[in-house]
């Protein structure tokens, strides 16, 4: 898989086995904006969590945008705010009826030790 994180799409592959996926400058600055924000205004929450908005056709994703996704930790498990996501996906879906939620971010690094994988308690954030 190759990803191309410029304004206009490249040739990915010469199979059509190929997954060909494209983010858009404005979703890395969206991700890069929500998690420096986060940084100084929730500084006990160290990670940020977002949809993110594209089209999906066959195996060619383009990403356009982001949604930011509010939560809380409870008993060390990530509660989602369903009720302001599904606002804000909704808005989102009125501006730009043609863009789909195709995936989810999680951002955090408060060291360089820190990496951001994905564990077993993310699972619920993908439904």
């Amino acid at each position: 898989m190759q990803i191309n994180s410029g304004s206009s799409p490249l040739p990915v592959g010469k199979s059509s086995n190929d997954i060909k996926i494209q983010v858009h400058p404005l979703t890395i600055m969206n991700v890069a904006d929500h998690q420096n924000r986060a940084k100084y205004i929730e500084p006990k929450l160290n990670r940020v969590l977002g949809v993110l908005l594209g089209k999906q056709e066959g195996r060619a994703m383009e990403i356009f945008n982001t949604v930011e996704i509010c939560y809380k930790v409870e008993n060390k498990e990530i509660v989602v705010d369903a009720a302001f996501m599904k606002g804000r996906l909704e808005a989102y879906k009125k501006m730009f009826p043609t863009l789909d939620c195709v995936g989810w971010y999680s951002a955090q690094a408060v060291s360089s030790s820190d990496i951001d994988l994905p564990s077993k308690g993310d699972l619920p954030i993908q439904q």
